[in-house]
């Protein structure tokens, strides 16, 4: 009987943690990506409204505006800055700031890591998600030799007088 009640409370200890990870899972999700809607890099690059690779420069929680798409019980967002390194999809400007969620599933960006970044728009705001392909560049090589294997050139990066 010992063991059965010591079985039963492990098994309610661990429940919480399945079923917040269990949040988490994403559409398309494999062993190199969180997930994507989109069937390939290629395809997932065509519906975003922008795509880059940059360093994370700064990170700062932000109030979540009203208007937002981004839905959860937290009233702020997180605010990311990064340094383009180099624009996949439309020229953009050499310094970027988009905004992603914290409830539930974050990506846990790092400052001075760098990222591929497939973000939308919402509004006049860039977004990204965790069930997005966003993640660190040393694990999207896949996803950058997809676009050059379409012919996906660089694009400008309209350089900053100042940061």
């Amino acid at each position: 009987m010992k063991l059965f009640s010591l079985i039963s409370f492990g098994t309610i200890l661990l429940l919480p943690l399945t079923v917040a990870r269990a949040q988490c899972d994403c559409v398309g999700q494999t062993s190199e990506i969180r997930g994507s809607r989109y069937a390939s890099a290629f395809e997932d690059l065509n519906h975003s409204a922008v795509v880059f690779v940059g360093e994370v420069t700064e990170m700062r929680n932000v109030p979540k505006l009203q208007n937002s798409n981004s839905s959860g019980a937290k009233t702020y967002e997180l605010k990311v800055r990064f340094q383009v390194q180099r624009a996949c999809k439309r020229a953009v400007e050499e310094y970027l700031t988009l905004r992603t969620n914290v409830d539930d599933c974050i990506i846990g960006f790092e400052a001075g890591e760098r990222y591929l970044v497939y973000a939308v728009a919402d509004g006049e705001l860039l977004r990204t998600w965790y069930c997005s392909r966003t993640r660190l560049v040393a694990r999207a090589q896949k996803d950058l030799d997809e676009f050059e294997s379409h012919g996906v050139k660089p694009f400008e990066i309209k350089r900053a007088s100042k940061p």
